[in-house]
């Protein structure tokens, strides 16, 4: 600091100025040097400032993406999970049921078809003594619905009707010779034994023809040889036909069943006499 006594005394003597401005001089250069350090410190805090910022904004979002990653995969699980026990929970859809009036949630399937199929079996258009037209017509709805269901009762019950009523073309029910089911062949050969003709005897031999024999029933062995002694007519056939006849009922002489044996043999010599 310059005295008074001094300010006076460089008043006086101009030469002493001259200290007066170096020192002013040198007080602006080290303010200027202060202010210098002064913006160089708050220009590097700033820079420290915005590099934390820059850091801390970068971690928050690797932060915030790692949790809507986590999330997003999460979320995915649960509906994958939920997806797999809809699935799971679905019931089978259930075959569709044209009557209305079945509808019973606890009738078991084949129950189910089995009611159906009765409801719509065929019925006859007259009371009783049809003429041919009409016996024709309803035996014609009767082979399209033997056709049409795989229930071997209600195919017997079919059958039935046509040995009852008759039919006019007796091929018509000729497949029902190849049945799986022997109940079925015995009461188709019931048909052929009333409406047959001796034609008709090659369609009747030929679940016992075959050298592996598919029938194991006594009873149906014992209807084909009652069938073939009713229709056969073989005084006139050709020798190699008769043969055709003849050849499978004498296999049936080294049957096990006794019984079939008997009308195997009886079979032979009804034919052999013609």
């Amino acid at each position: 600091m310059i005295t008074m006594q001094e300010y006076i005394n460089n008043i006086r003597n101009p030469k002493t100025t001259t200290p007066l401005k170096k020192e002013v001089e040198v007080n602006n250069i080290v303010q200027n040097e202060t202010l210098k350090e002064d913006k160089f410190e708050k220009s590097e805090n700033k820079k420290i400032d915005k590099n934390k910022i820059i850091k801390i904004g970068a971690v928050l979002t690797s932060i915030l993406i790692a949790i809507t990653a986590f999330l997003k995969r999460k979320q995915i699980m649960n509906f994958i999970s939920n997806f797999s026990k809809k699935k799971e929970q679905i019931p089978p859809k259930p075959a569709s049921i044209e009557p209305s009036d079945v509808s019973p949630a606890n009738i078991q399937p084949n129950k189910i078809q089995h009611k159906i199929q009765e409801s719509i079996f065929p019925t006859p258009k007259f009371t009783s003594n049809p003429n041919a037209a009409q016996r024709d017509e309803y035996v014609d709805e009767l082979i399209k619905y033997i056709n049409s269901t795989p229930d071997t009762k209600l195919q017997l019950k079919a059958l039935k009707e046509i040995e009852k009523y008759g039919i006019g073309d007796i091929d018509d029910i000729s497949t029902m010779m190849l049945s799986e089911d022997e109940s079925v062949i015995r009461e188709t050969l019931k048909i052929y034994q009333k409406c047959g003709t001796d034609k008709d005897v090659f369609d009747i031999i030929g679940p016992i023809r075959r050298e592996t024999i598919e029938i194991k029933e006594d009873e149906t062995f014992i209807e084909v040889l009652k069938t073939i002694q009713k229709l056969a007519q073989l005084q006139n056939d050709d020798p190699k036909d008769k043969e055709i006849i003849l050849k499978p009922i004498r296999r049936l002489l080294n049957h096990k069943s006794e019984s079939v044996r008997k009308i195997a043999q009886e079979t032979l010599d009804k034919l052999k006499n013609q």
